[in-house]
C-alpha cells in the first residue's frame, strides 16, 4: 500500500435537497410519525430530524471531508489526487507506491475514472476497483507520477438504478422515530419508579442501546454490516 496520502476534493457537491437521499414521505410512512394529531411533526421538523440522523451517520462512518462541506452519503462527484513523487538526494530512494492505492473514504462508489501521468486508464484492463475503495493496478505497480482519480459515490433519492438498500431506509426511519420519542424524555432521567404504578429505565445516549453519536445500535450494526463504516485505517 502507498504511504503517501492523496488530497481530497468534492468537485460536484450535493445541494441541500439532494443531501436528503431518503425521501421525507417514505420516512414518515415507515416511521409512523403523523403530520397531524397526537405526536405529530410537520414536514419542516421531520426534515430536520432526518437531516440530523443522516449527518450523524456520515460522521459515525468517518466519510472523507472537504473544507467546510459536511460529509454525506448523498451522491457527489469527488477527486483524489496523488501528487508526483520526486525522489532527490533528500528523498526516499527506492520508494514505490506498490500495486494498490486506497481512496479517501466515500461509499458506495458507483463510477471511477483514473489518469496516471495525464494518460487515462481503462478499468478492467489497467486497473480494478475492490471494496473499501482499493484501486489495484493490473500487472504493474502505480507509478510515482501524478495520479488523479475522479469517482462518484453516494445515493440519490428515488434512484431506480442504484437505490439505497431498503433495510437501511427502514433503519433510518426507525432512528428518526427514536429521536422523536426521545425529545419528550428528560435527558437526565435514567430510571423512574412509581411504586405500585410503573417502574423502568430509559435508553440514554452513550448507553447500551444508543451510541455516543446518538444513533441506535440497530442502525450502527447495519452500517457495519453493509460495509459503510470506514475501516480502522481511515480513522
Amino acid at each position: 500500500m502507498s504511504s503517501d496520502r492523496p488530497t481530497f476534493a468534492v468537485t460536484t457537491a450535493a445541494d441541500a435537497d439532494a443531501r436528503r437521499f431518503v425521501d421525507l414521505d417514505t420516512v414518515r410512512a415507515l416511521s409512523g410519525i403523523p403530520s397531524t394529531g397526537s405526536g405529530a411533526l410537520d414536514d419542516d421538523t421531520l426534515g430536520l430530524r432526518l437531516d440530523a440522523v443522516l449527518a450523524s451517520m456520515a460522521s459515525s462512518c468517518r466519510l472523507a471531508r472537504y473544507r467546510a462541506l459536511p460529509p454525506t452519503f448523498a451522491q457527489e462527484e469527488v477527486r483524489a489526487t496523488w501528487p508526483a513523487f520526486v525522489v532527490n538526494d533528500y528523498g526516499a530512494r527506492g520508494f514505490t507506491r506498490g500495486p494498490q492505492l486506497i481512496l479517501p473514504w466515500r461509499t458506495p462508489i458507483t463510477a471511477v475514472e483514473i489518469t496516471e501521468a495525464g494518460v487515462e486508464l481503462e478499468e478492467g484492463v489497467t486497473f480494478r476497483v475492490f471494496g473499501a475503495g482499493v484501486l489495484e493496478r493490473i500487472g504493474a505497480e502505480w507509478s510515482l507520477d501524478e495520479i488523479v482519480v475522479d469517482y462518484t459515490a453516494g445515493w440519490i433519492a428515488d434512484d431506480d438504478e442504484n437505490p439505497p438498500p431498503a433495510d437501511l431506509v427502514q433503519a433510518i426511519a426507525d432512528q428518526v422515530r427514536l429521536a422523536h420519542a426521545q425529545s419528550s424524555v428528560n435527558p437526565l432521567l435514567r430510571n423512574e419508579d412509581l411504586p405500585g404504578i410503573w417502574s423502568g429505565s430509559f435508553n440514554t445516549i452513550g448507553g447500551d442501546a444508543i451510541d455516543s453519536s446518538g444513533l441506535g445500535r440497530p442502525l450502527l450494526d447495519m452500517l457495519e454490516r453493509l460495509g459503510l463504516k470506514a475501516p480502522p485505517a481511515f480513522a
